[in-house]
Order: structure tokens, then C-alpha cells, then sequence
């Protein structure tokens, strides 16, 4: 009796939790820079009231899929090489996937640097060492 319980018990926590995620949105894109070229690597988050909810990195050819998302507004934001952006509205139904395709700046200005050649020095000092029975 008492293992029927548990399997009981277990078949109930399973589809609870499968049913839980059933609910659920996703969201998915890809995020190119304004030349349509693929911009891997970027991080996609997804804020609800301020608090990061989920979030994903693009792949090679700016894909992205984060899932599961609880239906509601969020914003999405994407960043990439110091650039960020924003965008607030967006919304997740419940049991449905929402594409969202993002464009970023396509030029980013980085700051100069210089390089140096390593300068050599010549040694200019000796060092000699004696012991102290040589000294009177």
C-alpha cells in the first residue's frame, strides 16, 4: 500500500509539473546588426518589474530561445560589445511562442591604444662579492 502512495504521489508531482510548464511562453529571435549580419554571442535578458526572469546568449548565427517564460509584460534587453538595448512592452501569452528579431548598431568604436617596443637597458653596475677573510 505504501508504494502505491508513493507512485501515487510521484505520477501526481510529475503532471503537476508538466501542466505548470504547458502554461508557460517563449520567447525566441535572432539578433543581427543593422547590415543583417548575424551577432553571435550577444546576451538576451528578460526583466519583469526591474527583476531578470530568464535570459540566453545567441548562438553563432544570433539565435536565441528562452524558455519557460510565465505569460505577462517584460522587457527584453540586449547586449553586446558595451552597446545595450532596450525594449520595454513586450509580451508573453500563455502556451504560445513569441518571435522577436533584434537590430543592433552595426559600428563599434573602440578606443585607441598604443604599443610600446619593450626598451632594453644595459647593465651599468657591477656587482662584486668577497668573503670576509678577505677583508682586513
Amino acid at each position: 500500500m505504501k508504494r502505491f502512495g508513493l507512485l501515487l504521489a510521484s505520477m501526481f508531482l510529475f503532471f503537476s509539473a508538466s501542466f505548470a510548464q504547458s502554461d508557460a511562453g517563449k520567447l525566441k529571435g535572432r539578433v543581427t546588426d543593422e547590415s543583417g549580419e548575424p551577432v553571435p554571442y550577444a546576451t538576451v535578458k528578460i526583466l519583469n518589474n526591474g527583476i531578470i526572469k530568464g535570459g540566453a546568449n545567441t548562438d553563432d548565427d544570433g539565435n536565441y530561445d528562452i524558455f519557460p517564460i510565465t505569460p505577462g509584460e517584460y522587457s527584453v534587453i540586449v547586449t553586446f560589445a558595451g552597446q545595450e538595448k532596450r525594449l520595454d512592452g513586450v509580451q508573453i501569452v500563455s502556451s504560445k511562442t513569441k518571435t522577436l528579431d533584434i537590430s543592433m548598431k552595426a559600428d563599434v568604436e573602440m578606443e585607441s591604444v598604443n604599443i610600446y617596443e619593450p626598451i632594453e637597458f644595459d647593465q651599468t653596475t657591477s656587482i662584486e662579492t668577497f668573503n670576509k677573510t678577505q677583508v682586513r
